[in-house]
């Protein structure tokens, strides 16, 4: 058999980046896929539409199980196992809604960083950017947040 009759295509997309998310996750699920008519639409992305856009192939044999993992994936399963695992692994993200020492929301940040100037000035003359962190302070009780920092590291 040739290699076109051993593939099914399961899905087809107008553009070839969601095409590529959708093979890599296949892939990652151990079932083999490929892309069709990708070439031409990066070529000229105007055909796409005529071309019928790029189809997301599969063997034959895996075609059930990867309508299965194209089916979790539109329905937002994977999306929401990588937000858990996210959050397992690094907490949950931060939001300095709070002040952790006296509990007020009434936080401040700005970029306060008396290197601001230096940092404009090594952007224009290098093309370099250097970051800046963020003061961020609570107004009620004026806490930083490196003094609060530090009292968790104390406690």
């Amino acid at each position: 058999m040739s290699q076109s009759k051993d593939l099914i295509t399961i899905a087809t997309f107008l553009n070839p980046w969601d095409a590529h998310i959708l093979r890599g996750l296949l892939e990652s699920e151990d079932i083999p896929a490929f892309l069709a008519s990708e070439h031409v639409v990066w070529l000229n992305w105007q055909w796409s539409m005529a071309m019928g856009g790029v189809d997301l192939r599969v063997p034959y044999a895996a075609q059930d199980r990867a309508k299965e993992v194209l089916e979790q994936y539109m329905q937002g399963d994977y999306a929401a196992a990588l937000e858990a695992a996210t959050d397992a692994e690094f907490g949950a993200a931060e939001q300095a809604d709070a002040c952790p020492h006296c509990g007020s929301r009434d936080i401040s940040s700005s970029n306060t960083n008396p290197g601001m100037l230096s940092a404009l000035g090594i952007y224009l003359f290098l093309g370099v950017i250097v970051p800046q962190p963020k003061a961020i302070k609570c107004r009620a009780c004026g806490h930083s947040l490196k003094e609060l920092a530090d009292d968790a590291r104390r406690s």
